[in-house]
C-alpha cells in the first residue's frame, strides 16, 4: 500500500461506515441545516459557533433560526448524535470538519475573516489526516490560496497529510421540492484523492455528487449561480421600468414571453435584491478578478440597476401618498415571504428614505414583531389593525398570512411592487 492510500484509508473506511466524528463549523441556517441533515443519517455531529446564545440554545434542545423545527434537533441532541459548543480546541475530535461560515461583502470586498479564523483553528488541532471542507460562498481561489496555506503551514502535503475540497452549500430557504438531500452538489478538491474523499461523505446523505477538476471550479460555479440570478433580475427591473415609460404592462409581457418553452427562463421585477447569497454576488467574482483584464460591465450594469430599485419604489410611494408627511404603510420587510429574515431586504432602503423625507411610517409583517430602522424604534402593526389612518400602502414582500382584501378595502392606494394583488381587480392597486 502506497504512502497516500495509507493515510487515506482509515479516514476513508470512517466516513463510509458513519464512524467518524463531523464538526460543522457555523451555526447559522446553512450550518445547523447540514449539521441536523449529518447527525440525522448517522453521523456523530459537533455543530461549533462563536455565539454562545447559539450554542446554549441548541444544547437545549432548541432551533436557534425557526426554520429548523426543535422536534428535529432535541432527539438528536437527547441521543447524543448532535451537540453544539463554542469551544474550538474540541475540533482535535474531529475527522471531518464543514465550514460554513458568513463571509459578508462591506464596502464592496469580501470579508474572509471567519474563514481565516476557522482554518486557523483547524490547523492548530491538526494532529492527524482529517477532510476539510469549505461550504462558504467566496471568491474562487479560496480554498487553495486561503485555507489551503493557513493548513499546510509550509510542512503539511494535501492529499497525504490533509484533505482539502470546496463543495458550496446550494440550501434554498423554504424550498420543499430540492432539499439538501436531493439538490446535486458539487465538490473540487486540491487533488484526486481530496476530491474522492468529498465525494465519499457527501454520498452518503446527498443523492448525488458531481465532482470537478479543481476546488476554483466548485467555487466559481457557485458564485456564477448567483451571479445568474442577480444579473437576470437587473435584467427584468430594467424591463419593467422601460416597460412603464412605453406604457406596456411589463407584468402582461413577462407572462407573454414566458410561454415559449425553450430558451427563456422567467425572472420577476421587484422592489430590489435581499438575502444573504445574491444581494452581493458580483462581489465575490469582481473581487477574484481584481488584478487581470477581465469584462466586468453586465456585473457593474446589474448592480447599478438593482442598487437604483429601492430609490425607485421610495419615490413612486411618496408620490402616491400625495407628499411629505403623509402616513406609509409598509407591507412585508422580510427579504422573501414566510420567513423571518430580513438580511439585506429591500424594504429597510425604501424606509429609510421615506423617514429622511419625512413620511411617518409604519409596517406590517407577521414575522417581523419589532423592527430598529434608522433611529426609529417601530412595531408590526396587528393584521387585524384598522387602517383608516394610512394613506398609501406599498408591498414589499407578500407574504400569504395577510389579508390583502382588506387591505385594498382600507387603504386608499396600494403600491404593489411584486404584482401580488393583481387577481383582487381592485382599481387602487398600483403595480411596479
Amino acid at each position: 500500500m502506497d504512502r497516500l492510500s495509507s493515510t487515506r484509508r482509515p479516514l476513508e473506511d470512517a466516513i463510509r461506515e458513519k464512524k467518524s466524528e463531523v464538526a460543522v463549523i457555523g451555526l447559522g441556517f446553512v450550518g445547523l441545516t447540514e449539521a441536523v441533515a449529518l447527525a440525522e443519517a448517522g453521523f456523530t455531529v459537533l455543530g461549533l459557533d462563536v455565539d454562545k446564545g447559539v450554542v446554549a440554545g441548541i444544547q437545549a434542545g432548541g432551533s436557534p433560526n425557526g426554520h429548523i423545527p426543535p422536534s428535529r434537533i432535541a432527539p438528536l441532541v437527547h441521543s447524543g448524535a448532535l451537540r453544539a459548543s463554542a469551544d474550538f480546541a474540541l475540533l482535535a475530535e474531529a475527522d471531518v470538519a464543514v465550514i460554513c461560515v458568513p463571509t459578508p461583502v462591506k464596502d464592496g470586498s469580501v470579508d474572509l475573516d471567519a474563514v481565516r479564523s476557522t482554518a486557523a483553528a483547524i490547523a492548530r488541532t491538526l494532529d492527524r489526516p482529517k477532510l476539510i471542507l469549505l461550504e462558504s460562498t467566496v471568491p474562487p481561489g479560496t480554498t487553495r490560496n486561503v485555507v489551503r496555506t493557513l493548513l499546510d503551514g509550509g510542512h503539511r502535503t494535501p492529499g497525504r497529510d490533509f484533505f482539502l475540497a470546496a463543495c458550496p452549500e446550494r440550501i434554498d430557504l423554504l424550498n420543499s421540492t430540492y432539499t439538501l438531500a436531493n439538490t446535486p452538489r458539487v465538490v473540487g478538491g486540491l487533488t484526486p484523492e481530496d476530491t474522492h474523499l468529498a465525494q465519499l461523505f457527501y454520498a452518503s446523505f446527498v443523492q448525488h455528487v458531481h465532482a470537478v477538476p479543481t476546488p476554483e471550479v466548485a467555487e466559481a460555479a457557485k458564485v456564477f449561480e448567483n451571479v445568474f440570478r442577480f444579473v437576470n433580475i437587473g435584467l427584468v427591473n430594467e424591463f419593467a421600468l422601460l416597460c412603464r415609460s412605453l406604457h406596456i404592462d411589463p407584468w402582461a409581457t413577462i407572462d407573454a414571453a414566458a410561454t415559449k418553452p425553450f430558451g427563456f427562463l422567467k425572472h420577476l421585477p421587484g422592489p430590489g435584491v435581499g438575502g444573504a447569497c445574491i444581494p452581493w454576488a458580483p462581489y465575490y467574482l469582481l473581487g477574484a478578478a481584481q488584478g487581470f483584464e477581465a469584462p466586468r460591465g453586465f456585473l457593474e450594469a446589474s448592480l447599478a440597476i438593482n442598487a437604483m430599485m429601492p430609490e425607485h419604489i421610495a419615490l413612486r410611494a411618496a408620490q402616491l401618498a400625495g407628499g411629505s408627511g403623509r402616513h406609509i404603510l409598509i407591507v412585508g420587510v422580510t427579504y422573501k415571504p414566510g420567513v423571518a429574515d430580513i438580511r439585506e431586504s429591500p424594504a429597510l432602503p425604501v424606509m429609510e428614505r421615506l423617514h429622511a423625507w419625512g413620511f411617518r411610517l409604519s409596517y406590517l409583517d407577521p414575522f417581523v414583531p419589532t423592527l430598529s430602522l434608522d433611529g426609529l424604534q417601530l412595531r408590526s402593526l396587528p393584521t387585524t389593525s384598522p387602517l383608516e389612518s394610512i394613506d398609501c400602502a406599498v408591498v414589499i414582500t407578500a407574504h400569504a398570512e395577510i389579508d390583502y382584501q382588506a387591505l385594498c378595502s382600507a387603504v386608499p392606494v396600494i403600491f404593489d411592487t411584486r404584482n401580488a394583488l393583481a387577481g383582487l381587480g381592485r382599481q387602487n392597486v398600483i403595480p411596479l
